[in-house]
């Protein structure tokens, strides 16, 4: 009898809790079920993680690249009206993104950050 490592914690589960509890039917079907749902949450958390800090930008090619939904506006002459610039303050411009990408303002790589202050 070969004992895998990575089983002996479920296979004591079974022997001990789950096979007397349940039967032997629906012991082995939770047996076989439940960790196959722990590795796919694991899994989906892993991808949601993924997509939510790697994001791609400029500086870095991993990551997935998402675009948000640009807003609708229903009534933008009668906010014009009543405030006038206000739109173009608080709303993005996608045309000043011809060449560069969006994310290249919020970029932490590459900073001029002055002269150096060292002594040599």
């Amino acid at each position: 009898m070969q004992i895998y490592i990575f089983r002996w914690p479920l296979d004591k589960l079974y022997k001990h809790f789950l096979k007397p509890t349940f039967g032997v039917y629906h012991g082995t079907a939770i047996r076989v079920v439940v960790p196959k749902f722990i590795f796919a949450f694991l899994g989906l958390q892993v991808i949601y993680y993924y997509w939510k800090y790697e994001a791609r930008d400029w500086a870095h090619l991993r990551g997935i690249e998402t675009s948000p939904e640009r807003p609708v506006i229903m009534r933008g002459a009668e906010i014009e009206k009543r405030y006038p610039g206000l739109q173009t303050k608080a709303l993005a411009d996608p045309s000043k993104f011809d060449y560069l990408s969006p994310s290249y303002e919020k970029r932490t790589a590459i900073l001029d950050v002055g002269a150096p202050g060292r002594p040599w």
